[in-house]
């Protein structure tokens, strides 16, 4: 048991922060639906908040999560921003809120898979 919950533990940090060659905009789009997808049923009912929206994580946050630029998420976003598949809302940077408006995109465009317009 205690095998199973550290394989999987490993397995989640290899898929949201591993080193690879692809895209700033793959990592980003990875991570947001991470943490997207790990809203759990008792946060939804306990908080009131809905599933694929994700609460808390600055733009600082991210990048340090994921080793990189702080202009390079910023781009990222603004990239996942323009053609709907996620909005931020907050009226600052230390209290962001983001929606994923397009669950399937994000991991899609993780995979590789270019960005509609």
């Amino acid at each position: 048991m205690l095998h199973h919950v550290l394989s999987e533990r490993l397995a989640i940090q290899e898929m949201v922060y591993r080193l690879d060659q692809r895209p700033t905009l793959a990592h980003v789009a990875e991570l947001l639906h991470y943490l997207a997808r790990r809203i759990s049923t008792l946060d939804i009912i306990c908080m009131r908040r809905n599933p694929g929206v994700i609460h808390g994580p600055t733009q600082k946050d991210l990048t340090d999560a994921l080793g990189l630029s702080l202009a390079s998420v910023e781009k990222s976003m603004r990239v996942l921003r323009k053609p709907d598949v996620i909005a931020s809302s907050g009226r600052d940077r230390a209290n962001r809120s983001y929606a994923v408006l397009d669950p399937e995109t994000p991991m899609t465009v993780a995979l590789g898979s270019p960005l509609a317009a």
